[in-house]
């Protein structure tokens, strides 16, 4: 019998308590947020044709853009039994091999219903199948869940996970350049000599204007300018039922965003409307033009069938290059917010949309989107709508904090 040392036993031992007590507090319903984000950054010619073909609970399914390696701390691993595939725009990876038997300083552990990875100061337990999941023991929503899969060609069962979500969680660097998934440790930042702090510091106070008036720091960071709109309004109520209207939800989420960016002194934030009152759609992206924003996202809440669920974000495609403004695209913007929006309602992904008539997408001057959050038409989802403009909005102000810090613009 193989010996296992005292340092993997401790590990080992570890993760199952978590298991353990995730187990215990599962029913306790912690309040959800969010860890799932879509990637839209398109992959090479040659990578992008590749497929796999995995049985997921009794269904084989393909799955495209398939990659037969990944690079851990800068050194290619083979997958070529297991290949990373993409799936609802998240690549998923398994588990086993990339985070438990690589040098990212991770550990992984996994029964037939669950599997657990955890870093120095964070775990994150998985179920199959399951938008559910437990951070460091809190609940929180993944769009797009692990899933227990038998790949058909080499036969073998592996755990996948969304590679991108649990990188971020444990504090690992991820990146999707050409193709080539890239892994690794974050490098320890270095300490800073209180004599280049002191620098730093007369620099930024003696900043001055050419007429030799001082500047406050403030003055000297570039602000964030968006604006929010609000769907419908006034005599438009957009969809209703069950006695919801759309236009009330719209409002109400933009308020719910705006009481965080009143309080984050990096953006400018203005909205076509606060109250229930109609500007036309022409009037919304003049306003939006006038202002000069960096970007424009528009709320809504969809309606189509009963059974219709989900959410989506749509876009203008023709207008992508023409529209895009300080290094971001509304292709960009629109993956982005559907990434974060999708993982907080948890109502399933429904990816993009180009829409290219719309009024707020085809006349706005810079990169622009349109959420749609759920189906109204579809009772449940409606139920859970009109229970959650609170962290709806909250998601929506940190889904544009989060981006514009890997913009490098949020400071």
């Amino acid at each position: 019998m193989k010996r296992i040392s005292l340092k993997n036993r401790a590990i080992r031992g570890l993760i199952a308590l978590a298991l353990v007590l995730v187990f215990i507090a599962e029913p306790l319903g912690v309040q959800a947020e969010s860890v799932e984000e879509t990637e839209a950054e398109p992959l090479s010619k040659s990578s992008s044709s590749a497929s796999v073909k995995v049985t997921f609970k009794n269904k084989t399914r393909t799955y495209y853009n398939a990659l037969n390696k990944v690079y851990l701390n800068g050194k290619a691993v083979s997958l070529a039994s297991y290949p990373i595939f993409k799936k609802s725009g998240t690549f998923m990876g398994p588990a086993e091999i990339i985070f438990g038997k690589s040098k990212l300083g991770t550990a992984y552990d996994a029964n037939s219903s669950r599997v657990a990875i955890r870093s120095k100061t964070s775990l994150i337990v998985m179920r199959n199948g399951k938008k559910t999941a437990y951070l460091n023991g809190k609940k929180v929503y993944v769009g797009t869940p692990a899933m227990l899969v038998n790949y058909k060609k080499s036969g073998k069962t592996m755990w996948v996970v969304p590679l991108k979500s649990v990188c971020r969680v444990l504090g690992l660097n991820y990146s999707l350049t050409d193709g080539k998934i890239k892994i690794s440790k974050k490098a320890k930042a270095k300490k800073t000599s209180k004599k280049k702090k002191a620098t730093k510091a007369t620099t930024v106070k003696k900043a001055t204007t050419t007429t030799g008036k001082k500047l406050s720091t403030s003055a000297i960071a570039e602000k964030i300018v968006l604006c929010l709109d609000a769907g419908h309004g006034g005599d438009d109520s957009g969809a209703s039922h069950y006695g919801f209207k759309e236009k009330n939800m719209n409002l109400a989420i933009v308020l719910a965003a705006k009481r965080y960016f009143d309080k984050d002194s990096h953006f400018k934030v203005y909205y076509t409307r606060v109250s229930d009152v109609l500007p036309t759609l022409n009037a919304r992206c003049t306003f939006a033009n006038s202002k000069n924003v960096d970007f424009f996202i528009s709320v809504h809440i969809n309606s189509y069938k009963k059974s219709s669920a989900g959410t989506e974000t749509l876009y203008n495609a023709a207008r992508v290059n023409k529209t895009a403004k300080k290094g971001l695209t509304s292709l960009e913007l629109a993956a982005w917010m559907q990434g974060c929006t999708a993982a907080t309602t948890g109502f399933g992904n429904r990816g993009l949309v180009n829409r290219p008539k719309l009024i707020v997408l085809k006349k706005t001057k810079m990169p622009a989107c349109l959420i749609e959050y759920g189906f109204l038409s579809n009772p449940k989802e409606a139920r859970r709508m009109n229970q959650s403009f609170t962290l709806y909005g909250k998601s929506l102000y940190n889904g544009v904090v989060r981006l514009m810090k890997r913009k490098g613009r949020y400071r």
